[in-house]
């Protein structure tokens, strides 16, 4: 994912957020009351910036917030002070509006906005928690070619399409993953499906494993899970 897009410095659009310290809160990328993003920026005022990670929270794709992701990012920006990080809301899903293909076009949304605000070139890695995580990976295998899916049960050829191993070939981005081997709602043997199939097409990639479930991770496996992404992203994305 080396450039995987281009990217940001300050605009009018953002003068009338909120500031706190090092971090500009719930500036809108949209038109839609959950198209917020909290901008961090690198402490260091001489940092150039030009590397941001985009972070999107889980919750079933019905649910959650972007300060969900809040003790993560604290965790990012200690072993990655030099990274910018945009963590957002999206569209949230519902019975009457589903959460797929708006959350695709959210995160597209906010990449239009960074790259529209800033004047560097960019790259940028796609983080994402659980149903974050889903998006990351099929936002990054298939990028804008979505199109609305009935259910799998009434269309299996379209539950392929939401499937972000569907789209992977050589082409694909590096790709970290962290699984818990007791998590009863992701079925563990996906994330090694996905390894081969990125092993296969040749695509550099690592995967923790950790024996725990989907939440309450202690704090030994969540700095260990960080410290594995930020030497991947430094050896991978930016070298």
């Amino acid at each position: 994912m080396k450039n995987l897009i281009a990217f940001i410095g300050f605009t009018i659009a953002i003068l009338s957020c909120v500031v706190e310290s090092r971090v500009v809160l719930d500036v809108p990328y949209g038109e839609h009351e959950d198209q917020i993003l909290d901008l961090h920026i690198p402490d260091d005022d001489s940092i150039r910036i030009n590397k941001i990670i985009i972070m999107l929270h889980g919750g079933a794709w019905w649910m959650g917030r972007k300060e969900d992701l809040n003790p993560h990012v604290a965790v990012i920006r200690e072993k990655l002070p030099d990274y910018a990080i945009a963590n957002m809301n999206y569209q949230l899903g519902s019975a009457e509006s589903p959460g797929f293909p708006k959350q695709l076009d959210d995160i597209k949304a906010v990449i239009a906005f960074l790259k529209s605000s800033f004047t560097t070139d960019l790259s940028i890695a796609v983080f994402g928690n659980s149903a974050g995580a889903l998006l990351a990976l099929l936002y990054s295998y298939r990028w804008d070619q979505t199109s609305r899916p009935d259910t799998c049960q009434e269309n299996p050829a379209l539950w392929n399409e939401t499937s972000p191993i569907t789209f992977v070939d050589e082409r694909s981005p590096p790709t970290v993953g962290f699984n818990g081997s007791l998590d009863v709602l992701v079925p563990f043997g996906q994330m090694a499906s996905l390894e081969e199939k990125l092993d296969s097409v040749g695509v550099p990639n690592a995967f923790a494993r950790y024996p725990i479930g989907q939440t309450d991770w202690p704090d030994a496996h969540v700095q260990d899970m960080f410290t594995i992404m930020a030497d991947f992203l430094t050896s991978h994305l930016w070298d």
